[in-house]
């Protein structure tokens, strides 16, 4: 998707953010594979606090 708006939109910021959040996401992934968790812990918090938590839908 990220593609698609930096050809269409001429905008390269989605491609580039999005291959930082991949980037981070396998290194969090093989640290953890490895067993190396004082480098599998902080990216953990590092990208899940760049999400935002969802809000609840009560009436």
């Amino acid at each position: 998707m990220a593609i698609v708006v930096w050809v269409r939109l001429c905008q390269a910021w989605p491609f580039f953010a999005t291959a930082a959040v991949v980037a981070a996401e396998t290194v969090r992934h093989l640290a953890w594979v490895d067993g190396a968790l004082w480098l599998h812990i902080p990216l953990w918090v590092a990208l899940a606090g760049g999400i935002p938590p969802r809000r609840s839908h009560r009436g």
